[in-house]
């Protein structure tokens, strides 16, 4: 972002800085390498087409909750959902049998 504005400028780094912190902290990712998977995926959850614009927040890092491996970037109601299917392809292979009245 090149804003002209020193404080708006110093805001946005400041923000980003936090960020990055936060990444880094949390999941072990980079905010380079949070900004390649949000560009890799559309700018959008990789579910759905929110983007950060659409729900106001940034998306969030989806996670394997056993490697720790960063698998892509979500909205939060899908980040949700997907915890909440106890993130297992047997739990979410239920979801969809139900879902197709098997």
């Amino acid at each position: 972002m090149g804003h002209k504005d020193p404080q708006v400028r110093r805001a946005y780094d400041q923000r980003r800085s936090r960020a990055g912190y936060h990444l880094k902290n949390r999941y072990r990712i980079s905010l380079v390498e949070y900004d390649k998977m949000l560009d890799k995926q559309g700018g959008h959850c990789v579910f759905c087409t929110a983007t950060c614009e659409t729900n106001g927040h940034k998306l969030a890092v989806d996670h394997d909750k056993m490697t720790g491996r960063f698998r892509g970037v979500l909205c939060r109601r899908h980040n949700a959902a997907l915890g909440t299917f106890g993130d297992t392809e047997t739990s979410i292979l239920r979801v969809l049998d139900y879902v197709r009245g098997k």
